[in-house]
């Protein structure tokens, strides 16, 4: 029997709650043999005995052990959606959202760019970053990446995944790539690594940098800490605060679509360099492109926030006091991970199919060293709530799609 979603009280609930039978008239509505109907056709192989009278009171004798329960829970989560949140395991904190300006410029006015889980992401019209708007609150984000899972409009997000080998091998060909004076130099480094995961990138620094160099990486997901450290790896789940020391090269590898407000956080990371300390980012160009269309990927928002551009990279570093050394782009839609997307799919994982060698995505490599100079001012302030220019959309639609867990 299709399954399908039911609309209670004027709010949608999603199919996995509504049940195989639910349907439009209110519970109390309901008789019970269409109930007891309903509960033995869930399985292909109990619809042949789903009108038998035995099996009738059997499912009619479990409707009245739960029926009254299964009202009130529906009732409760149909009066939480309706309040924009619902209630659920990850804390029992309600889900809030936020209705943000542009990150890096400031602007309010944008097209949307792409939609996923419930959440979409704005083009900016002004400086053209995209960004999730409304996004979960700070709150809601900070949880999030401390446990590994996302609340959106269907299932949990998880996103604690594995580590991986083949991305300690490409992060080290990454590393003697952009750094091969560092390499060969014999003057010890001191690196942080933000955002170290699994500490994959902690473990190459600590084979291919000088002796005597020192690398620390810190990680909010507790659960890639755990597992580090027993690999015996200096990756540490603490607050860029309460790290001692400065740094000659920090680190951000895939870590900048994460962070909500870039600007703020790169002010926090200018006491730890030293005075002609470095910065590397990697992220991908996602704000260069078009719309989602051209994206190889699945946008795993809300896990992601932000999608830069080049451009908009060079912005918030020299806004931010840093001059941009290098940049290397790399392609990522080849016949290599086309395969993988095969083997994905194959095994059940959800994938976006894109051929070989058509999107215009990259990944961005950027070398920066602080200048010396003061931050300059981001870009204008306004008030938020505009309606974006060529066909933009409010922000704050209240008809946007509730977001649920």
């Amino acid at each position: 029997m299709a399954r399908r979603s039911l609309v209670f009280g004027g709010v949608w609930i999603p199919s996995r709650l509504a049940g195989p039978n639910l349907a439009a008239p209110p519970l109390s509505a309901r008789t019970d043999a269409p109930i007891a109907r309903a509960v033995t056709a869930t399985a292909p192989g109990l619809r042949a005995a789903r009108d038998s009278p035995r099996t009738r009171h059997i499912g009619v004798a479990i409707v009245h052990l739960i029926r009254g329960s299964l009202r009130d829970d529906l009732e409760r989560t149909a009066r939480e959606f309706k309040n924009g949140w619902w209630e659920g395991s990850l804390g029992d904190a309600p889900i809030r959202l936020e209705t943000i300006e542009c990150p890096l410029c400031g602007g309010v006015c944008g097209d949307q760019w792409g939609a996923e889980n419930g959440f979409r992401c704005i083009k900016c019209s002004d400086c053209g970053l995209v960004y999730v708007n409304p996004r979960p609150d700070l709150a809601e984000i900070s949880h999030a990446n401390e446990v590994g899972e996302h609340r959106t409009a269907g299932e949990v997000l998880h996103v604690v995944y594995k580590r991986s080998r083949r991305k300690a091998l490409r992060y080290a060909a990454t590393i003697r790539a952009v750094f091969p004076d560092l390499i060969a130099a014999s003057t010890p480094v001191r690196w942080l690594d933000v955002g170290a995961g699994f500490g994959e990138l902690v473990e190459v620094l600590q084979e291919i940098l000088p002796a005597g160099s020192q690398v620390m990486g810190i990680e909010p997901m507790a659960p890639k800490v755990v597992d580090a450290q027993a690999r015996g790896l200096p990756v540490f789940q603490t607050d860029l605060s309460q790290i001692p020391g400065r740094f000659d090269v920090i680190s951000l590898v895939n870590v900048f679509s994460h962070i909500p407000d870039f600007h703020d956080f790169l002010g926090r990371l200018r006491p730890l360099l030293t005075d002609r300390g470095e910065l590397f980012v990697e992220t991908g160009n996602g704000g260069d492109l078009a719309s989602m269309e051209d994206y190889p990927d699945l946008l795993y928002l809300p896990d992601h926030l932000v999608f830069a551009g080049e451009s908009h990279l060079r912005d918030y570093l020299e806004q931010s006091g840093f001059a941009v050394q290098s940049t290397t782009r790399i392609r990522v839609d080849t016949a290599v991970q086309f395969g993988k997307n095969v083997l994905k799919a194959a095994l059940g994982q959800r994938i976006k199919w894109t051929m070989p060698y058509r999107s215009p995505f990259r990944r961005v490599l950027v070398r920066a060293r602080l200048t010396g100079q003061p931050p300059r001012p981001r870009g204008r302030r306004a008030s938020a709530g505009v309606v974006g220019r060529g066909g933009g959309i409010r922000t704050h639609d209240p008809q946007s799609p509730r977001l649920v867990r």
